[in-house]
Order: C-alpha cells, then sequence, then structure tokens
C-alpha cells in the first residue's frame, strides 16, 4: 500500500529523475527506462536537468505519485486536497507497469 499525504520532500537541487532513481536504488532496483515512463505517465519530462527546488507544487505533486507508483503498490492512498488542486482523473486511464 501506498500513501501520500502532506508535502512531498525531495532532494532540491536534483532533477525529478535523479531523486527516483536515487530511491529506486535504496531497493538494489537500477532501471532509468522504467522511471522515465512513470514520470512520462504523471505528466513529467524526464529529461528535463530542472531541480526539483524549482518544480511548482504540482509538479513535485506528480513526482511524488512517480515515487508511490515505482513502488508498484496494490492500492494508492491520496489526501482528498491532492485531487483538489492535481487532476487525478488520468490515475486510472491506464496501467504504468
Amino acid at each position: 500500500m501506498g500513501i501520500i499525504i502532506e508535502e512531498p520532500a525531495f532532494l532540491g537541487n536534483a532533477s525529478g529523475l535523479k531523486n527516483l532513481a536515487y530511491l529506486y536504488q535504496i531497493r538494489n532496483k537500477k532501471d532509468n527506462q522504467y522511471l522515465s515512463q512513470i514520470m512520462e505517465h504523471v505528466g513529467l519530462d524526464p529529461g528535463s536537468k530542472k531541480p526539483v527546488k524549482k518544480y511548482f507544487l504540482g509538479m513535485r505533486q506528480r513526482l511524488a505519485i512517480a515515487q508511490a507508483i515505482m513502488e508498484e503498490p496494490d492500492i494508492l492512498i491520496l489526501d482528498v486536497n491532492w485531487c483538489k488542486g492535481f487532476a487525478c482523473g488520468w490515475m486510472g486511464a491506464g496501467s504504468w507497469t
């Protein structure tokens, strides 16, 4: 099960893809193509070198969802406030695995 609540925290000086790669490596996994696909699925550009500290809130939220998806949870629970300012409709639109 994955849960996302409050403000997502990432390494501010690293790109979105670098952040996901660091977190993925903690589980002894490395697959940048898979991580890139997940980023694209949530509407982020995996090729962007923009540091996360320059992301808008919605972009950081999308990155947090990408992080949750990469963990392949059976269930993903979002705080209701996430869907007020974030387009959650895409989540049921397809598979990310």
